[in-house]
């Protein structure tokens, strides 16, 4: 039980660090993206 839990808390560690990254990444190619387009 407490092997998942730990998993659990990992994986929403990941999702927390993630999230935000992808979130910056697509605001900083959007420009870039509409210039191509």
């Amino acid at each position: 039980m407490s092997l998942t839990n730990s998993n659990k808390l990992g994986v929403e560690s990941l999702v927390n660090t993630f999230v935000p990254f992808i979130f910056l990444i697509t605001e900083v190619t959007q420009p870039f993206k509409k210039a191509l387009s």
